[in-house]
C-alpha cells in the first residue's frame, strides 16, 4: 500500500476526478471521517477513486523506505543524552555538533519516560541545526496503562482498530511531555526503524514522523509536524503542519532491515 501523509485534520469528501495540484490532503482510495475537517480551505481535500493525481505513490513510498534506512544506520552524533530517576530524557546539541546530530534510542529504553527536552541553543554555534531520533528495537515489554514502550497486541487486549492485528508487536507513546528549545517541530524527525504498529495517545508529539513501514494510531493527541507512514488513524487529533526542512539523498536500493547496532552511512540535510 502507498504510504499515508498527513497535512490537516481531514472532512467528507466528493469522489468526483481532481487534480492534485494545490491540495492539503489527497488520498487515492477510500477516506472515513467523523467530525473531522481541513483547516482554512474545505476546498483542498480530494479523495475517491477517481481523483487523478501526477504524484507516483510507488516511488514515493521507495524514496522513504531508502531515506529511513539510511537514516537508521547513522550513529549517534553531536547529542548528550541524560535520563533522570524521574523519567525526564534530556538531549543536548553539544556547541560543535553539525547541522545534523543524531541520537538513537531503543523502544525499550522509552518505558520509563516522562518528558523530552531537546536543546540545540548551544552558546556560540549559529548553524542552524537538524535532530534524528531513530526509535531501534522490536523487543516486547510488559506495559502499565501509563507507560511508553513496545508492548504486545493481542486477541484479549487489542482495540477497535482495523490496524490492531492479534499478535502483532505495537510501539506505545504514552503521556509523556516535550519542549524544543533553540529548533522547532520543522527541524526534528522521528525515524522508526522496526515498527509496524505505532500507538500515539495522550501527548502532543513535536517534529515529523518518517515510517513507512508501519501503521499510525493517534488517539486523543495533537501532532506537529509531517507524517509519512503505511497507514494512517486518528481520532480526537489535531494535526499541525510543520514539515521536516532538511533534506536527504536516499541510497538507490533498499538494504537490509535495520538493527539496533547501527552502521555509518552518510545522508545530510540541506534546509
Amino acid at each position: 500500500p502507498s504510504p499515508a501523509t498527513s497535512a490537516s485534520p481531514a472532512s467528507s469528501a466528493s469522489p468526483s476526478p481532481a487534480s492534485s495540484a494545490n491540495v492539503t490532503l489527497l488520498v487515492t482510495g477510500n477516506l472515513n471521517t467523523t467530525n473531522s475537517r481541513v483547516a482554512c480551505d474545505q476546498s483542498s481535500l480530494q479523495a475517491g477513486a477517481n481523483v487523478t493525481s501526477s504524484i507516483d505513490f510507488q516511488s514515493v513510498r521507495s524514496q522513504l523506505l531508502n531515506t529511513s534506512r539510511d537514516l537508521c544506520g547513522l550513529p549517534d552524533t553531536g547529542i548528550q543524552s541524560n535520563m533522570s530517576e524521574a523519567g525526564a530524557l534530556s538531549l543536548t546539541l553539544s556547541a560543535n555538533a553539525s547541522e545534523l546530530s543524531v541520537i538513537n534510542l531503543n523502544a525499550t529504553d522509552l518505558a520509563s519516560l516522562r518528558f523530552l527536552s531537546i536543546n540545540a541553543s548551544s552558546s556560540g554555534n549559529t548553524t542552524r541545526r537538524f535532530v534524528v531520533i531513530n526509535i531501534l528495537g522490536s523487543t516486547t515489554t510488559n506495559l502499565s496503562a501509563n507507560t511508553t514502550g513496545i508492548a504486545t497486541t493481542t486477541a484479549a487486549n487489542a482495540t477497535s482498530s482495523a490496524n490492531a492485528t492479534a499478535g502483532a508487536e505495537e510501539l506505545l507513546l504514552r503521556g509523556f511531555g516535550m519542549s524544543l528549545e533553540g529548533l522547532n517541530s520543522s527541524q526534528l524527525l522521528w525515524n522508526f526503524c522496526n515498527a509496524t504498529n505505532i500507538n500515539v495517545q495522550f501527548l502532543r508529539l513535536m517534529g515529523s514522523v518518517l515510517a513507512p513501514e508501519a501503521r499510525l494510531r493517534l488517539s486523543n493527541a495533537g501532532h506537529e509536524g509531517s507524517i509519512a507512514v503505511r497507514s494512517l488513524e486518528a481520532s480526537f487529533t489535531s494535526q499541525n503542519p510543520a514539515p521536516f526542512e532538511g533534506f536527504f539523498c536516499p541510497s538507490a536500493s533498499p538494504s537490509a532491515s535495520p538493527s539496533a547496532s547501527p552502521a555509518t552511512t552518510s545522508p545530510s540535510p540541506s534546509p
